[in-house]
């Protein structure tokens, strides 16, 4: 019976630093003769283990010093930052996998091309996601090692954000990431789409390979708008990481999603407005096929671009309309 005990302690013991060994057996002898009986059998001895539970357990509890990877403080706010960086990196990895995959095919046929495409694709998300974990988990590892070891202020309540009123001032997390993801994805695309458009958009012969014969814009005047195109999607992305970090219609909110819809909105008016901006073939063969003069094509064309700035424009008001009544309203919130 005593080997048993012996064993179960010793089990402990080697769990923990050198220097807590002995006064740690020494503790458990007495706390286990003080739960036997004056005559223990076997079977009570095994019972008594077993309560205390297994040896790496209660080597934990005696240990001074915790071990983990990340400290339960900060695993709530690594588990939300691993869940947007995760979306994040997957949905980047998708576009330039997408990107990647389309501009340099291998295979041989359609059905081998999208296979291809499919199997290099997820590789690249597979590989981004897993740089994400190992990044932010990295991160979460230093701060949880290193952090207690840095002077911080000492928590005061009077640190505490605001009593909000209504919970519909709150923005929720989950739009926002789609939101990002929706941006992010799409944005990519069309900015790929416009840079390669002599090769995607235009008049294509329908010859089983659909090869381009005329391009819709003037490739030349595309060009010039698309680090404007890239500047408008970055100030998108920017508008956005504010909101998810502000989570409230707050000012800083108002501020970078109008800066956003205004720069944006006069980047696409000049786009669509441009002279010469539609490749004087396309007007051509579209005045063949309707049976027109070029210059109505073009009459026409002016005033479809400007119903679209017009549609556009209004669509932008309402998005600004609405996201000031919703800052202001938060904002009188705080105040009253």
């Amino acid at each position: 019976m005593k080997d048993i005990i012996e064993r179960y302690i010793q089990e402990v013991a080697t769990r923990l630093p050198e220097n807590m060994r002995e006064e740690v057996k020494k503790e458990m002898r007495s706390n286990i003769e003080d739960m036997l009986s004056d005559s223990p059998t076997k079977e009570e001895v095994i019972s008594i283990l077993k309560s205390l539970g297994e040896p790496r357990i209660i080597a934990n509890e005696y240990r001074e010093t915790k071990r983990y990877l990340i400290a339960p403080e900060w695993f709530d706010d690594y588990l939300k930052v691993l869940k947007i960086v995760l979306i994040v990196f997957g949905s980047v990895a998708l576009v330039f996998g997408l990107i990647d995959a389309l501009m340099n095919p291998e295979a041989v046929g359609i059905i081998g091309r999208i296979a291809e495409i499919f199997a290099r694709t997820v590789s690249g998300i597979f590989k981004g996601l897993l740089s994400a974990f190992a990044i932010v988990t990295l991160v979460f590892a230093l701060i949880s090692s290193y952090g207690k070891s840095i002077h911080k202020k000492p928590w005061e309540p009077e640190t505490l954000p605001p009593l909000h009123k209504t919970s519909q001032e709150r923005i929720s997390p989950t739009s926002s990431i789609a939101e990002l993801i929706v941006t992010i994805i799409f944005g990519a695309i069309a900015i790929y789409v416009l840079y390669n458009a002599n090769q995607y958009l235009g008049w294509f012969t329908n010859d089983g390979n659909w090869t381009p014969i005329s391009q819709l814009f003037d490739q030349s005047h595309v060009l010039k708008f698309i680090p404007f195109f890239i500047a408008s999607l970055v100030l998108a992305v920017v508008a956005i990481a504010i909101k998810i970090k502000d989570a409230r219609w707050t000012l800083g909110v108002g501020i970078s999603r109008t800066i956003h819809q205004i720069f944006s909105f006069v980047v696409v008016v000049m786009f669509v407005m441009s002279p010469n901006m539609i490749h004087a073939d396309f007007i051509a063969r579209l005045a063949e096929f309707f049976d027109l003069q070029d210059q109505d094509i073009a009459e026409y064309i002016r005033k479809a671009c400007i119903g679209i700035s017009v549609f556009i424009g209004l669509m932008v008001t309402i998005d600004l309309v609405t996201t000031w009544v919703k800052t202001t309203k938060y904002l009188f919130n705080r105040i009253r």
